[in-house]
């Protein structure tokens, strides 16, 4: 399986990201002096500068072109099989290593070997601006979230424990603040880096789900490891810096490839009867909040994040009208069940 001139894998997926992708493989090679690192990027058809860019700087770097817009998934199982050392690291284009951050993290992983069943190892991961990414989770909050959006619940939270739902949001991310600071196990870890040993997805059902074209498909592939009796941990004390997060306005294309995604989830997790009864709630959710919108728009209409919101909410019909059924027939709960990726706009 491994080849012994290696000591890891280091898989990036890019897409138009060339000067990105050249300065983030130019922090791996400067940050692990002392591992021998098979680079390997696989790109989804750029279509720009980025191969030449990269061979010119880096000749030794593995380029594989996938021919098309594979996604997230696919992309990252292409570079996975087509490695050659005994530890893979999926690592995101848009990051910097910092701090000898990969070879922390794998002498790390190899401790846990030794004492558990691991499955996957996230470290720290830091925005530019200094902001930490909450990319541990030790819970799962498909249901929880969609629960406490509905207004029937917040109007219930508020009477009955007589505080304001935001109040214990904030509660919960100075809880999950505290524990970026510390080691712990998580229930799934971020995809920005995640660290595995290779041996691990030898089974073609255990490399992650291409049915997902981007979005969620970390959290999905996490939960079915763990299904699988491996545990995943996050690891403090080694750091990268990551372009995306902090704060941003999001826009239509990549919130609804979110809300797709987190409805493949739903199905691939929970299966069917558990999918049907999701969407529903969500339903239930949109039409008392356009109710209420409706019901005060006048006092309303000039809060521009009213407005956002129910934008946001048109967004959602659309996406339940067209994608419920859909996904419904053609995905099942096993990996990679239909000929397609579910993508927002196919």
């Amino acid at each position: 399986m491994g080849n012994s001139r290696y000591d890891i894998s280091i898989i990036l997926v890019n897409y138009k990201t060339p000067v990105m992708l050249r300065n983030c493989i130019a922090s791996v090679y400067a940050e692990t002096p002392t591992l021998h690192c098979e680079v390997i990027v696989v790109d989804n058809d750029s279509q720009d500068e980025s191969e030449a860019l990269i061979k010119a700087n880096f000749p030794e770097v593995v380029w594989i072109n996938s021919g098309y817009n594979a996604g997230f998934a696919r992309a990252n199982n292409i570079g996975i099989r087509r490695a050659q050392a005994p530890y893979c690291l999926m690592l995101n284009s848009d990051t910097i290593v910092k701090d000898n951050a990969i070879e922390k993290s794998l002498r790390r992983y190899q401790q846990y070997e030794a004492t558990t069943s691991i499955g996957l190892l996230g470290c720290r991961i830091v925005h530019f601006d200094g902001y930490t990414q909450y990319n541990s989770n030790t819970e799962v909050h498909i249901w929880d979230k969609l629960i406490k959006a509905n207004p029937i619940y917040i109007a219930l939270f508020k009477l009955l424990c007589r505080r304001d739902p935001a109040t214990d949001k904030n509660l919960v991310l100075e809880r999950r603040g505290r524990e970026h600071e510390i080691e712990h196990e998580s229930m799934w870890l971020g995809g920005a880096f995640l660290l595995f040993n290779k041996n691990l997805v030898a089974p073609p059902d255990l490399l992650l789900d291409e049915d997902f074209f981007m979005y969620a498909e970390d959290e999905e592939w996490a939960l079915r490891l763990r299904r699988k009796g491996l545990h995943h941990y996050f690891y403090p004390h080694a750091y990268i810096l990551h372009a995306e997060g902090g704060s941003f306005t999001i826009k239509e294309s990549k919130y609804k490839q979110i809300l797709l995604s987190e409805l493949l989830l739903v199905m691939k997790v929970y299966g069917k009867l558990s999918y049907i009864a999701y969407v529903l709630l969500a339903i239930i959710n949109l039409i008392c909040d356009d109710l209420l919108y409706w019901k005060n728009k006048s006092r309303l209409k000039d809060n521009p994040d009213q407005s956002r919101a129910a934008e946001v909410r048109q967004w959602q019909w659309q996406l339940i009208r067209r994608y419920f059924v859909h996904i419904l027939l053609r995905y099942a709960s096993r990996p990679s069940s239909a000929a397609q990726y579910l993508k927002n706009g196919d």
